[in-house]
């Protein structure tokens, strides 16, 4: 087995429509991503969903022989539905004044999650303070603090023991790997998008092939988290046609509004059935979401390249709700980090790359998770 430049690291990125992956490294301060690929579970069909888990372990086995080789650190980020995450407030209470730092910080996430066990069959992945109050006042802690009640803003994740360790063992049969840590999209999206937006309240929604995730951030803080157990996949075959490619170019025809007239109206009508269920969904998660927190109008917008388009687009006509998509490119992206020369610009990878040059330092608690195989 080849062996690679010490400094190198191994980001997987396993979705339900496809896994990908990309080797950086990082030099004088900035982070470097190349060799970026992206392997497809199945091609949409109905019956890839009912073994979603089998045709996603055989996409990583066949994406991951292109990065046979050793590496200092090997993150795999998991989306739904391969993870379930919570979020609580934890609290802490002295009867004195007392200086609070980092430190503070992770004893009291640490105590509370050795009195909390994961679900039946579950094993913990992440528990992150992604926001902190010391006395009623937010802080960053980047100095101690002296104070006597701390609520921190926490982030908790679980995975399926099983598809955990199906996981680890594929991505090992290919990786020298003496560590491989476990991160869930909700973590990385949350911290990330603070840091390159400057934005304090905003939503994320990652559409995948079969499963929407959607998280509100509103104040710094995560405050809702849920999902749509659907996708753009669902989309098409709700949506129908000769096939799910010759659906899928004509949303994009459509998105771009290049269908003759006649077309059009009827891609119109269809589509505003095919989507409706999906969008309905969104509606309703966005109205319990409103219950606990209110609902930012920025909506960050994550999906297949295509896909997102016309996403946007069936959001906007919808005109039900008061939300301004803003679809993440490349160009979204690409002032802070390098991608090497000849290598492709994957979203997903490149906000995860963000994440683990940037935004992490930024986590308390447990940004390397629990689950450290």
């Amino acid at each position: 087995m080849k062996k690679r430049d010490s400094k190198d690291f191994l980001i997987i990125d396993i979705g339900s429509a496809s896994v990908g992956a990309a080797v950086g490294r990082t030099e004088k301060g900035e982070v470097f991503l190349g060799k970026v690929r992206r392997q497809a579970v199945g091609a949409g069909s109905s019956e890839v969903r009912a073994t979603l888990e089998k045709q996603t372990v055989a996409a990583l086995d066949t994406l991951l022989k292109e990065y046979a080789g050793s590496y200092a650190k090997v993150h795999v980020v998991v989306s739904s539905p391969w993870h379930t995450g919570t979020i609580r407030t934890v609290k802490s209470k002295s009867e004195k004044p007392a200086s609070i730092s980092v430190n503070t910080i992770e004893r009291l996430i640490e105590k509370y999650k050795n009195e909390k066990l994961p679900s039946a069959g579950n094993v913990d992945v992440e528990a992150a303070a992604l926001h902190i109050k010391v006395n009623n006042y937010p802080t960053a802690l980047h100095a101690p603090v002296t104070g006597s009640d701390i609520a921190v803003n926490l982030y908790e994740s679980e995975m399926p023991k099983a598809v955990h360790q199906a996981f680890a063992d594929h991505v090992r049969v290919h990786i020298d790997a003496g560590k491989i840590a476990f991160y869930t999209f909700p973590l990385l999206a949350s911290a990330s998008f603070r840091t390159i937006t400057n934005e304090s309240s905003f939503i994320f929604m990652n559409v995948g092939g079969e499963v929407t995730e959607l998280g509100i951030v509103h104040g710094d803080a995560l405050q809702f988290l849920g999902s749509i157990p659907s996708g753009y996949w669902t989309v098409m075959r709700a949506l129908g046609g000769k096939s799910i490619g010759d659906t899928r170019s004509r949303l994009t025809l459509w998105e771009k509004s290049q269908l003759a007239p006649e077309d059009t109206a009827s891609l119109d009508a269809d589509f505003e059935k095919a989507f409706g269920p999906w969008l309905e969904e969104l509606q309703s998660m966005l109205k319990e979401a409103g219950s606990v927190v209110p609902t930012p109008r920025t909506l960050f917008l994550m999906s297949d390249n295509e896909s997102a388009g016309w996403i946007r687009k069936g959001i906007e006509k919808s005109g039900s709700m008061s939300l301004s998509p803003t679809i993440i490119t490349p160009a979204t992206l690409q002032h802070f980090l390098n991608t090497e020369q000849g290598s492709s610009f994957d979203v997903s990878l490149a906000l995860e790359a963000i994440f683990f040059h940037m935004s992490a330092r930024e986590v308390i608690g447990e940004p390397e998770p629990r689950r450290v195989v």
